[in-house]
């Protein structure tokens, strides 16, 4: 009876075993195409950014090196997509009103009134688009009907994009892309970047690991680091970023120092980080389990196998 036990049980742990490594392989669920260029799926999204950057006194005029940290939660509510838009709700007036341009209060008032403006909450509606016959992607502007600012150009450059998502549109533009669009593409050509940079490195992935689960979709990897023309100046930066197989923006992480030139000499003088990511994660993507997590779980289990085996053939051996 106690063999008949100890065959039950080690087929119990074996089953766990198996469950845990088939489930980290098993990552090629495929996700079908919505009717629409996008498929957001939520009436409302948040991110979490913290942005820190450190300012170093290479020159001792600045009385010593000083941290500059901005942490905020992105809100976007209220969301609708259509067949080429999205409307959503957000508390960053001042950032759109700075895109048109206006000599009287009268006219920023008319912009208010067509961005359905909320005092109560100091939030807008505001109407994100893809042209799908001009292959251009952005927001609009309420009152003429044509873009705002900054637009990006289908095939979208994966190499610009953090710039436009994040300088320009503070984390808001670009957070959808209508990757479910037959004409959508990215760009796949790199030489020009090569031709810019002093050094350039990208790297393209299909799947990625959010929050210790694996999913499919769109990953960069980039790299690159550039000098002005007389030399005394040098950028370098880390960029990367996650998209699901639904275009919506998972994760971001970029870094980036600046030199600048002391006696002769190139001197980091400042270093950025931003942190930009999804609250919550959408559960009928996920794919699979992190390759460092599964392997854990297996190792644990591994061990209580092995210690159970000890003490079994231990109190055998009392038994006799």
């Amino acid at each position: 009876m106690w063999r008949g036990c100890k065959i039950v049980r080690r087929i119990w742990i074996m089953f766990l075993i198996t469950t845990i490594v088939f489930t980290s392989i098993l990552s090629n669920t495929s996700t079908a195409q919505a009717a629409t260029p996008w498929d957001v799926s939520r009436e409302s999204y948040e991110y979490n950014y913290l942005q820190t950057r450190k300012v170093f006194d290479i020159d001792g005029t600045s009385g010593g090196d000083k941290t500059y940290i901005d942490e905020k939660t992105v809100e976007m509510w209220e969301i609708n997509s259509t067949e080429n838009e999205i409307t959503f709700r957000t508390n960053n007036l001042e950032l759109f009103l700075g895109c048109v341009h206006c000599e009287s209060p009268e006219c920023y008032q008319e912009y208010r009134d067509a961005w359905q403006y909320e005092e109560t909450d100091d939030s807008l509606t505001v109407t994100y688009r893809y042209d799908k016959i001009e292959g251009e992607l952005g927001f609009i502007n309420p009152i003429s009907g044509t873009f705002l600012c900054f637009t990006m150009e289908i095939p979208l450059n994966p190499v610009e994009l953090p710039g436009y998502c994040f300088d320009l549109w503070g984390g808001m533009g670009f957070v959808f892309l209508p990757v479910l669009n037959y004409n959508f593409s990215f760009v796949t050509d790199f030489q020009s970047c090569e031709n810019i940079y002093e050094e350039f490195n990208i790297q393209v992935y299909d799947t990625f690991t959010f929050s210790g689960k694996l999913f499919e979709g769109y990953s960069y990897e980039i790299e690159h680091s550039y000098i002005d023309n007389i030399g005394e100046r040098k950028w370098e930066n880390y960029v990367k970023y996650s998209y699901n197989t639904k275009g919506v923006l998972y994760n971001y992480y970029g870094e980036g120092d600046y030199y600048e030139t002391i006696e002769g000499n190139l001197e980091r003088s400042s270093h950025n980080e931003l942190r930009y990511s999804i609250d919550s994660i959408d559960e009928d993507l996920i794919v699979g389990v992190s390759w460092p997590l599964s392997l854990l779980g297996f190792f644990i289990i591994i061990t209580l196998w092995r210690k159970k085996n000890r003490k079994n053939r231990f109190s055998s051996s009392s038994e006799i």
